[in-house]
């Protein structure tokens, strides 16, 4: 399980350093890369891609806003490896789409790793409100 939050730079070339506790714990050679829906980035190993797969496998042809959804999420995926220093390059795509610029913030969600922009996620979490949120999505602990 991806957990924490760990902030790491972005060189020139778009490449990252994941932090040694996600790097262990995607203990694969290749994973997938591809575009969130708040802007970032998502990373999931092989396990949970599959699952994200196979259920939009299941969605209707004919229901065009569900096969717009598929194509943003599959359709923008990668599969890449870490370099053998232990980064992964980010595609010059998905680097626009999340505007990553030199700092990034790299968050464990469970069953996915997100990747922010620094100052992006900033801004995002300037107008979150955590009692209001855990009210409306009916949650208590």
């Amino acid at each position: 399980m991806f957990i924490g939050e760990y902030s790491c730079s972005v060189d020139t070339k778009g490449r990252l350093m994941l932090p040694a506790k996600f790097r262990e714990l995607l203990n694969e050679e290749n994973f997938y890369i591809t575009k969130g829906v708040n802007g970032q980035i998502d990373l999931y190993n092989l396990e949970n891609w599959e699952e994200i797969v196979q259920k939009l496998s299941k969605v209707r042809q004919t229901d065009e806003k569900a096969t717009k959804f598929k194509r943003f999420i599959i359709g923008s995926a990668q599969e890449i490896e870490l370099d053998s220093h232990g980064r992964l390059t980010v595609t010059s795509t998905l680097k626009k789409y999340a505007e990553l610029s030199k700092k990034a913030t790299v968050i464990g969600m469970g069953n996915k790793i997100e990747i922010w922009d620094s100052e992006k996620l900033d801004i995002y979490r300037e107008d979150e409100d955590i009692n209001e949120i855990m009210e409306e999505i009916d949650i208590d602990f």
